[in-house]
């Protein structure tokens, strides 16, 4: 049985570079847990989070996007 890859790439910049550094260091303990049905990596640059989503299914896809969107939401109003 084949299944298709579903992916998509996050990309928040911002001017501030501890703002990114805080996000991306909020965010590496759960990109580093191994997980069933998707992958998920982050790079961090100067100015640039990058977050790319790898998921098995669609659903499973959508559902990890909105799991990080309101973490990073979160984090952001928190700062």
């Amino acid at each position: 049985m084949s299944y298709h890859q579903h992916s998509a790439v996050i990309k928040i910049e911002a001017k501030e570079h501890q703002l990114i550094k805080i996000l991306y260091l909020a965010l590496k303990p759960e990109t580093e847990e191994k997980s069933r049905g998707f992958t998920i990596e982050t790079s961090f640059e100067r100015e640039k989070l990058i977050i790319r989503f790898n998921a098995k299914s669609l659903s499973r896809l959508r559902a990890i996007l909105n799991s990080y969107l309101r973490w990073i939401k979160s984090v952001h109003e928190v700062l």
